[in-house]
Parts: C-alpha cells; structure tokens; sequence
C-alpha cells in the first residue's frame, strides 16, 4: 500500500544493518546509501470486538488530538447489475444523520473542532474520517457508532431524492472537465463484462435516479455492520481506556451478515485494443493501459516501481524525452492504479499545441520497449528507492485524514487482514533488482493493452447565411483538392533574515525562502514575468542541467518547488536530515545562481502557454483570468490572477528574467523560513555556509505600489461561452480591505458562516435544500493590497438563472434584513478556532501558518491569540465586518456556461450591466 498513496503516519525508525562503504560493496554510491536508510515502523494494538467489529490502535502524543478511521469493506465493485453508484450514494447518505442525531455530522463535529473531516468511496471500500481534539473524541465514537448502527432507520425519501441529485451533480461536474469521460471509458474497455471494475465508482444516472428507500436500506444492513468494518483511531489516547469507550459506545451493535469479498481478478487483456475519441479537451492526450496485478502483491510493487522510473517525475526516462529532449509533449505520466483485486498500469502523455500525437506514441513506445529490453540502471532503481523513502518520511506526519496513521492501519487490515503488511511491500521494493523489474515488466507489460487517443473537439457551428440552392442538383464541376513553535529570529551576515521553528520527531526539515515580489511585481512590464522567472529555477543552476537536477533530487530525497503568488514569490525545500548538507547545496544553488538557459525557456515557455490555454479551457481558469481584471482594471499589480497574457509570455526574453531575478529575488529582499528537526545555532551556520557570499545589489530596494480600486457605482454581469457544458460556473466578487485590517478575523468569521464550511448559507441552499449544485462557497483571497471576496458555484444548466438569484439573495441578506443569528456566529466561531490543532498537525501545516506570519508581517504569538480574538467578536462587530467585506450593489458577477441555453434568462434577472467576453476577456458582444 505504501507506495501507490504516500500515508501519513506516525513512526519509529531503527538502524539497518550496517552497509560497507568499500569501492567494491556496492555497484554505486546509492546503493550503499539506501541500505543504510532506517527501517519505517508503525505501532500498534489490535482488538476484535465480540460483534466482529476490529479495532486498531496507535498512540501518538505530540498534538492533542485523536484520528478516527472507519473503513467499510465495501466499493463500487460490490454493486450487482442495476445498482451501479449505490456505494458512492450511500458515502453522501451516511453523513445526513442516524436515528439519534437526525442532522449532517458537520453540524455536530465542525463546532467541536474537527479537521480533516470526509468520507470517500472507491472501488473497493468506504471510509469515514475525522481528526478531533482529545476533548471530542467520546462525540466523535457516539456519532460514528450511531452511523453503523442506526442509520438505515433515518433514511427518508427526501434524504435519497436530496443525496442523489448531490451525486448527480458530482457526476455532471466531474464530466464537465477535460477528459473527464477518459475514466469511464477505460473502465468499460480494459474489463470483461460483469468484471467488478468494468464500472466506475461515479455510478449510472439510470440506477440512481431507480433507487427506493427500501434498495438503500436493504444495501446498508448488508454491508454496513461491524463485522464488515475497521476502526482505527491514531493519536493522543491511552490504549486501554480507548478500548473501552470503543467497547461502550460500538459493543452492543448487531454484528451484519457475512460478506464474501472476491481476493483476485487481475484480467489480463487477450490482444491489443485502439479507441480513438474526440472531446471538448485543450491538447491531444494519448493513455496506454494495461491490467495487472493488485494491491500488495509483489508485481504490483515492482511495476510502480518501473513507472516512476519511466515517468514518475522530471528525472524520468519519458519526461526526459518527450518533453526535455524532442520537446514533443507537454507533460507525460506513467503510474500504478493498484486496487484490491487487480491493478492498472498507465502511460498519459499530452501534446505540446499543434503538436503530432503519433510522435507522442512512437517515442513513448520506443522508450517502453527500451527498459523492458534492458531493464533500469542500478542508479535509477536507488533513486526510486530513496525518493519513496522520503515519501513515505513525510506522509509520517499526520494522524489522520484520508490516510495518516489511521487510514494506513485501517487500509492494510481491510484488504491484507494485517495492519503491518505495509512493511512486506516496502522490503518487496527495498530488495528489487533491476532484473526483478525487467521481468516484471515482461510479464505484464508485452501484450493485452488499450489505446486511447482523445483529440479536441474541433469548434463547429452553422454559417449563418443562407446555404444552397435546394431546387436542382448541382453540376459536377473539377473535382477539387482536398500551534506553533516559538519562532527564534536571527540574521545572516548578508543581511538574509532567519526565522526557525523547531519541530522534533521527524527526520525531516522544510524551507521557504520567501521573496517579496509575487505577481505584484510583473507591474510595469510584462504578465507572467515572475511565474517563468520561477519557473525556470530548477532548469539550470550553477552549471548544472535541468535533468541532473532533478536526479540529485531524488537521489536526495529532496523536493525543490518554486511558485508565485499575489504578493510573494517562494522557493520550498523539503528535506529528510540524513541528506541536510547535500540538499541545502542544492536548494542554495537553485536561489543563488540560476542560469536561466536559453535552450530550457523555449521549453518552459511553450509549458506555460500549454498550461494558459488550459487555464482557458477550465470554467474556473476562465473565469479567474477575467475577473481580476474587471475589479482592479489594466494595469493594476493585482490584474492578471492566472500565468500571464499568452502575449505577454511569448515575448519575454531571457534578459527579462535575470533582470527580474538581479531585482527581486535578492537576499535583503526575502526571508527564509526554517521548520523541523533542527536548532537554530547548527543550522544557522549551515546556512551561512551556503548563503553567507550571496550579495545583493547596490541598486535599492524596488518598493510596489498596491493602490486601492475605484469603487463600481453598480453591479454588472460578464458570461463567457462554454458550448454544451452540463453545468454553468457562477462567480460574484467585490474588493475588500486588505489583510492588515483590524476586522480581519471578523470577516472571516462572517465569510465562514456564509459559505466558507459545509454548513454555510450558501452551501446549503444552493447543495443541500435545491439540489442544483455539489457545492458552493466563498472566501476572502488574502492579500496585503486590496483582497477579493468571492463567492463561487457550479449549478446546474437549467437552474443557471435560479442559482446567480439566490446566491444575490444569500449576499445581500447577510448585510441587510437577515443578519447571522446567534447560532451561526457560535458554529462560524467554533469552526474558526477549533480546528487550530488540525491545521499545526503536520510540519506542511506550521511551515504555512509561520509563513502567512511573514507574509503578512503579523506578530509571533498572532496564533496563540488568535482563539480569544475570535471568541470575543461581537455581534455588532461582526455586522460592521460583513459590510465591509461583502457589498452587494458593487459585485462583479461571471457565469461560465453555454450560453445558447442561460443566456436569456441571466439578462432578464436585470443584474445590471450584460458584457459577453471570451476566454482572454476581449469583448464579445
């Protein structure tokens, strides 16, 4: 299980034997470092209940809070003929309530403090998780108990017609993206007919839509007993006085009837299968599949290995071809799907614009064929092995979530019926060869596979004059052609400033080097400056290439990223400690001496207009490329949200980029951020080894100026076409103050209870109470300048009009006749400061919160007063944030949709002023 989905987990590590270091010990210097790599283990204890219910148990004290993991043994695999999506259905309907708590369970846990908190359904199993605090933990048992035991009695016709049109609408907004039939289609194509994986977990609409109460509960008493279910609870709890709350709260549930569960059904392919589709999708994308082996079976553990190894990242064999070298493609991926019963292994390429697919297949096939023939280096085979070792180091983080300690104990015992078997996997991996590889590949990879070209939908319509003569045949004529740390603060001799937070437990340490720069910067010149400038960090650094860079990455365990936001520009490194010194030369490299090649721009500029006309071929992306414009106006550092006008891009040169690095990304310009397993005086010094000489320039420090827009005199709607969606995106959005101001918390205190949690005014009523929707929310975009406030769904088409009213009438409300009631700013509060423990749980988690500190120039203890700051906001307080935040009569409004269908209706809403724009918000009409 490792290896497919990184858990997190908390863990101990012990010393392998000890590896010689002699020249002839080992083929290479990896070898020998992999082997001394501490062995990953995971404590536990586990218990069966006399109703068959099986409890897991591990204690991890560092948070006070409690992961609880219940994982049902039952998928969309298990649905006979004509129930197709039950699964999927029933994970919505088991969080609408039981017998003795008739509400949603967000109503219950979000006020209590709970964080990473879902259920989820694949093919396989159901689950359900929640991390709370230790003081919740007895709510959380009662509640989860009361979903296995007593939840069909709830089930009510308006709760199915409710869940269903929620599934539903998952599944229209899933299909609405590009290449969002591809999962379908290959289902239906790689199985045999009546093959548990023939189908996908989404469902039929047909055999939803033919559901009754009665198929639903008769599916719950099946397969939702305790003798069908695992609960694994990780985190700040005794053993055995949880035993005995698990035993008070679940022992007296009835144990459930036997379930068979099918053990093995890999279904090779009998020969080779070609589909070729046509959709609305940006770039031509090639699949090859084949079916192999499943989860935990040692096949599958080496073909995941080969395919990292042939296009897991930017140090693979088919990125290094397709994109680096021929720079034919745009990206290409090469991954394992190992499921409980049987595996896929997949190949995914896209096509750089304009590009030839069938070059794509001939240089992906060629590469296939060249590592089942030789076989992997040793080198790249120890990589592998070390970047999974760093994987899973990090994934050691969190108690809970989707995996964490509990999902990663809970997932071996369902599908393995041993919580450890993980440690099987990783010694399959640990002890593979590159002829164990080879042969792996040979056996599964040579024959039986699918096909599948998906080419853009060409963009047809009928001409709009008159057409031919229809009275006579026409002549022939020629034929034609055709909770924080305490930060300790500190400075390097050239002047860098230093912030470190110490988080012990994990070999593990995170940096941000964070620049004050961001998108703001590109003011003055061209868009999409400081995304490329980026960009190109890790395509050639002090001499060293973009490919070798990204070997010495995965030979250190290391991940290196760059990124640009609104006000910053950050550059992270994640490191394991055993490998600290070697990764920080790296990573000073990648900050200090950047290249820039001429060579890598053309490259990774083709990228990022790959990914711009992606970017305009997504509802969102759409919308966002617009809106920012709109509210701010040309010219304003805030105006371009996304990667840049494609003209801007195409014509920035490489001086443009040292000249935005000589300018911006200097030493007295940044802060770099230190969190993990380190003191600040040993690390300190290692520091100023490596940054110590980094001078910046004599020019002054640029200054950016952020000016506040003029306020719109009226609202006005913008609709941008998107021919034959299923769903229409509605967004709405005004400027508010920025971060710095003193009703911050009371905004997002008030955006919380508005849409910012399941249970929002805008959620429920556009999801939960008219079913047009899977969602709806809103959030206040921080910013230092100006922030937005926007609130966003995707309805319905036919409900296109309906939705933008009653989202206008949830914004205006909450500033008018229908202020928060006393109970929503309890809930919105609640939520707001209970889920602090949550969000410091993992070393990702502090990096993030320590950096919005910076970011935003907000004190050390901003956190630790942050709980009675929101505790004491008033209602008035509250009323007077509202109003500064959102402001009905200056909203800008922009639905994404086909407008041959919505847009009469939005015009006769009489929104204010109608504006039709394209994709790069030129004017329409």
């Amino acid at each position: 299980m490792r290896l497919i989905v990184p858990f997190a987990a908390a863990f101990c590590l012990s010393a392998c034997a000890a590896a010689s270091t002699t020249p002839d010990a080992a083929p290479d210097a990896a070898a020998a470092t992999a082997a001394r790599l501490p062995e990953i283990d995971l404590p536990y204890q586990r218990f069966v209940l006399p109703n068959g219910l099986t409890l897991l148990v591990h204690e991890d004290h560092r948070t006070p809070v409690v992961a609880l993991n219940v994982w049902y043994h039952v998928g969309s695999k298990d649905e006979p003929a004509g129930r197709h999506g039950f699964a999927h259905l029933f994970e919505h309907l088991m969080f609408e309530g039981s017998l003795h708590f008739d509400k949603d369970y967000f109503q219950a846990l979000e006020p209590a403090g709970a964080t990473d908190m879902n259920g989820t359904t694949n093919v396989d199993r159901t689950n359900y998780f929640e991390t709370v605090p230790t003081s919740a933990l007895d709510r959380a048992l009662w509640l989860e108990s009361d979903r296995m035991g007593y939840m069909a009695q709830s089930i009510t016709q308006a709760k199915l017609d409710q869940q269903r049109g929620v599934v539903e609408n998952e599944k229209r907004q899933d299909e609405n993206q590009p290449y969002g039939k591809v999962d379908d289609i290959i289902a239906e194509q790689t199985y045999p007919s009546g093959h548990p994986y023939s189908w996908t977990t989404i469902g039929s609409e047909a055999d939803l839509d033919a559901a009754t109460v009665a198929d639903v509960r008769k599916w719950f008493e099946t397969y939702y007993g305790p003798s069908n279910a695992v609960l694994a609870v990780a985190g700040d709890v005794d053993t055995a006085g949880l035993k005995a709350k698990v035993e008070h709260y679940f022992g007296d549930l009835p144990p459930g009837p036997p379930v068979p569960h099918l053990q093995s059904w890999p279904a090779p392919m009998q020969g080779d299968k070609r589909l070729s589709i046509v959709d609305r999708v940006p770039l031509p994308r090639l699949f090859l599949v084949w079916n192999v082996p499943g989860d935990g079976e040692r096949d599958a553990v080496l073909l995941q290995s080969l395919a990292e190894i042939l296009g897991g990242g930017k140090d693979s064999r088919l990125y290094e071809r397709l994109v680096y070298r021929d720079q034919i493609a745009t990206s290409v991926d090469a991954s394992v799907d190992a499921n409980e019963v049987g595996g896929q292994f997949q190949i995914s390429a896209a096509t750089k614009p304009g590009g030839d697919l069938g070059a794509v297949e001939r240089a992906v096939r060629e590469e296939l064929q060249r590592i089942l023939r030789d076989g992997p280096t040793a080198a790249e085979l120890e990589r592998i092995k070390t970047d999974s070792y760093a994987s899973m180091v990090r994934g050691l983080d969190k108690v809970g979530g989707s995996g964490g300690q509990a999902g990663l104990l809970a997932a071996n015992q369902v599908f393995h019926g041993d919580p450890a078997h993980f440690k099987i996997e990783l010694a399959y991996e640990r002890e593979a060869t590159p002829a164990d590889l080879r042969e792996a590949g040979q056996r599964w990879l040579r024959q039986g596979s699918l096909t599948l070209e998906v080419h853009p939908q060409e963009q047809l319509h009928a001409a709009g004059a008159a057409g031919a003569e229809r009275g006579r045949l026409p002549a022939l004529a020629t034929p034609p052609a055709l909770k924080l740390p305490p930060l300790q603060h500190d400075v390097l001799s050239n002047g860098l400033k230093l912030v470190v937070a110490e988080r012990h437990g994990l070999p593990a340490v995170n940096f941000g080097m964070i620049f004050d720069a961001g998108r703001a910067a590109d003011a003055g010149g061209k868009s999409g400056t400081a995304a490329l400038a980026l960009s190109m960090l890790d395509e050639g650094a002090a001499g060293r290439g973009a490919l070798d860079i990204a070997r010495r990455q995965a030979e250190l365990g290391a991940g290196i990223s760059a990124a640009t936001y609104r006000d910053v520009s950050l550059v992270s490194l994640s490191a394991i400690t055993p490998r600290l010194d070697e990764a920080l030369d790296l990573y000073a490299s990648l900050v200090r001496d950047p290249d820039f090649p001429e060579a890598e721009l053309v490259r990774v500029k083709q990228r990022q207009l790959a990914a711009i006309e992606e970017e305009k071929s997504e509802p969102f992306g759409m919308a966002r490329r617009v809106l920012s414009r709109q509210l701010f106006g040309e010219g304003h550092p805030y105006a371009y949200a996304g990667l840049g006008l494609e003209s801007d891009v195409k014509s920035i040169t490489r001086d443009e980029l040292v000249a935005f690095q000589h300018r911006w990304l200097r030493p007295d310009n940044a802060t770099l951020l230190v969190v993990g397993d380190v003191q600040l005086a040993q690390i300190k010094a290692l520091l100023e080894a490596k940054f110590g000489a980094w001078q910046a320039p004599a020019e002054p420090l640029p200054v950016k100026q952020i000016p506040v827009p003029s306020r719109r005199p009226a609202p006005r709607l913008f609709l941008i076409d998107k021919p034959g969606a299923e769903q229409s995106l509605i967004l709405a959005a005004n400027v508010a103050p920025p971060a710095s101001d003193p009703d911050q918390e009371a905004m997002h205190t008030v955006n919380t209870a508005l849409g910012g949690m399941f249970d929002s005014r805008l959620n429920l009523n556009l999801r939960e109470a008219r079913h047009w929707a899977y969602g709806a929310s809103s959030n206040l975009q921080e910013a230092r300048g100006p922030q937005i406030y926007l609130a966003a769904s995707n309805v319905e088409r036919s409900h296109t009009a309906e939705g933008l009213r009653e989202m206008r009438k949830e914004l205006t409300d909450i500033v008018g006749p229908r202020p928060l009631t006393p109970a929503e700013v309890e809930a919105a509060k609640q939520a707001e400061v209970r889920s602090l423990p949550g969000a410091f749980e993992s070393l990702g988690g502090v990096s993030g919160a320590i950096d919005h500190l910076i970011e935003y120039g907000l004190p050390d203890d901003y956190w630790n007063q942050y709980v009675p700051r929101v505790e004491a906001l008033a209602p008035a307080q509250l009323q007077a944030a509202a109003a500064k935040m959102v402001k009905p009569d200056e909203l800008t409004w922009v639905v994404v949709g086909d407008l041959a269908h919505v847009e009469a209706a939005l015009r006769a809403l009489n929104v204010g002023e109608v504006r039709v724009l394209d994709a790069d918000g030129r004017p329409v009409r």
